[in-house]
């Protein structure tokens, strides 16, 4: 995304919220958002922007943002429904390998494929799945490969897979 881009969603953010306050340099403002936002494409923001427009009291940071695109890439979603895709895999809708990265890797950290399976206290593995998930999608979602990440999801989806 090109500078030009990001000024231009920064233009339609004031737009929405005029009242709010905005940083006081444009140019540092739109070098610091291009900044937050490298590896994200324009056509993956023109899709998340208008459920963000519509939905939110307050205009969305950077991060905001680079969230709604990695769960709309099918990559990252939202923990409660990370949650749901190993309920799916538990009843054999869905391989392990198939789970996208940052939940199969919150799965290990909160003991492997076998305790998950094999939980005695199911909401305790789900709490803990949660808060691994969590750090493990925020660190996705930071990561050198964030960007390959959400633009396989976007190819996925694009091409009805």
């Amino acid at each position: 995304m090109t500078p030009a881009d990001v000024a231009e969603i920064i233009a339609m953010l004031k737009a929405r919220w005029p009242r709010s306050a905005w940083g006081e340099d444009p140019l540092l403002e739109v070098k610091m958002w291009h900044m937050a936002l490298a590896g994200v494409t324009l056509p993956q923001v023109q899709k998340v922007l208008p459920s963000i427009v519509q939905h939110s009291e307050f205009p969305p940071d950077p991060s905001e943002i680079r969230s709604a695109v990695f769960t709309a890439s099918g990559k990252g979603p939202m923990p409660e429904a990370a949650w749901g895709q190993v309920q799916r895999w538990l009843s054999k809708d869905i391989e392990f390998v198939e789970l996208p990265e940052p939940i199969k890797q919150a799965v290990r950290d909160i003991g492997g494929t076998y305790n998950v399976r094999n939980a005695e206290k199911p909401d305790n593995t789900r709490r803990s799945f949660i808060e691994a998930y969590k750090e493990r999608r925020k660190e996705a979602m930071t990561g050198p490969d964030f960007a390959q990440m959400i633009n396989d999801g976007f190819v996925a989806i694009g091409s009805g897979s």
